[in-house]
């Protein structure tokens, strides 16, 4: 008994420290093993920056004609003859092709006669109310000449009636003066005669004129048809998606060619959708076409979202260069910039405005730990770091997958 007390005291603190260090030993192994561990090469990080801050939206695209002519037919036709091919320069007012229509033709042939005939009709017309109008001009002169000379008789015999001894009876004067009233109502008569056939006459004459206005309308309707058979370009540049072979139908309204400035272009870029109510008319943009930068300003914003892209229209300032038809482009839209902004680069779980989870690495990069951050703006490649992460802080930006359950992350090598 006193040999096992003494090896008890003997030994005894060295049992304690054993039994401490393997107890430490089980516990650090078991924390470790309940937490997740990730692969260095499988994650990326990005450090918090600090610094000017740009909200842009990238894009890419192609260059878009501007200014299209598109030449459609006014009317069907038979082509007669065809002057350019695709692919030509044209100048404008120059003759492309001629059309040809027996429909369109005859239709022109008897609009014209139309016309002419309410013409000749009109001066028909005219030439006869004419000589009516002359008639009743001759009767009211008349009228007037006969009451003219019975007043001035009228007159002589009133001076010499009360005369004594007077050679004009009572009774003819009386005579003279119911003549002379009968005759100022024939030529009062005549002329309110004259007046209703000027009344008349305008009457007639409007009607006809209106029938004339009207088949003039018609004919200079079908005669416009008819010239639109020979087409001229309404502007200078290249044709293209253009095929006429003489003999060929056309119908009208038909699409049969374009005609384009290769230098007039715009660049039409595809954007993020959830960028849309961001992005407005007037924006700056960098655009870069055949390794040139050049400069533009947002001009369209389409409301329709396709997949998950927007097309904007960017038109561009100053020389192109030799940009062309058809390039490829790609542009930055400066949709806004903050001076002074902590920003990182954009993790998989990014969201603008709101409160999100990132995994903070410490401990010399061994471990990372679940935080929670407040978001600002969201550019293309970045996010704007309002509350929780300092300068120089470091987080995972790559997806982790199955391990964003975990409080903590074991990253090895």
């Amino acid at each position: 008994m006193t040999v096992k007390k003494s090896n008890f005291i003997k030994y005894g603190p060295a049992l304690l420290l054993v039994a401490i260090l393997v107890g430490s030993v089980i516990y650090f192994l078991n924390s470790n093993i309940a937490l997740k561990t990730l692969s260095r090469s499988q994650i990326r990080t990005a450090v918090v920056k600090q610094g000017s801050f740009s909200v842009e939206a990238h894009g890419t695209g192609v260059l878009i004609p501007k200014g299209v002519e598109w030449i459609t037919p006014m009317t069907s036709g038979e082509v007669r003859s065809v002057n350019v091919r695709a692919g030509d320069e044209v100048k404008k007012g120059q003759v492309l092709f001629h059309l040809s229509s027996t429909e369109l033709y005859n239709s022109l042939m008897e609009a014209q006669a139309r016309l002419s005939e309410y013409k000749a009709a009109l001066l028909t017309k005219e030439f006869d109310l004419m000589v009516q109008e002359m008639d009743y001009e001759s009767s009211r002169l008349d009228a007037q000449l006969e009451v003219d000379y019975i007043l001035e008789l009228f007159e002589a015999q009133h001076r010499l009636v009360n005369n004594k001894n007077s050679p004009v009876s009572l009774v003819v004067y009386n005579q003279t003066k119911i003549r002379l009233k009968q005759l100022q109502g024939k030529s009062a008569l005549a002329e309110e005669k004259i007046v209703s056939f000027k009344n008349i006459k305008r009457a007639q004459l409007a009607e006809l004129q209106l029938r004339i206005d009207s088949a003039e309308q018609e004919y200079k309707r079908v005669e416009s048809l008819y010239s639109s058979l020979e087409f001229r370009a309404q502007k200078s540049g290249i044709i293209q998606d253009f095929d006429l072979k003489i003999g060929q139908l056309v119908s009208k309204g038909e699409s049969v060619a374009k005609i384009v400035n290769p230098r007039e272009v715009y660049a039409r870029l595809k954007v993020p959708a959830y960028q849309a109510n961001n992005i407005v008319h007037g924006l700056p943009s960098t655009l870069k076409i055949n390794r040139k930068l050049v400069q533009g300003t947002v001009e369209r914003v389409d409301p329709n979202v396709k997949g998950s892209t927007i097309e904007v229209d960017i038109a561009i300032e100053g020389n192109a260069g030799d940009a062309r038809i058809g390039m490829q482009a790609s542009g930055i839209i400066l949709i806004s910039a903050i001076e002074d902004a902590l920003y990182v680069e954009r993790p998989d779980n990014a969201v603008s405005q709101a409160e999100i989870g990132v995994y903070k690495v410490y401990m010399n990069e061994e471990k990372a730990r679940l935080s929670f951050i407040s978001t600002g703006e969201l550019s293309t490649n970045y996010m704007q770091i309002v509350n929780g992460l300092k300068e120089n802080d470091e987080i995972i930006v790559s997806d982790i997958g199955d391990v964003k359950a975990s409080q903590d992350i074991i990253i090895t090598d």
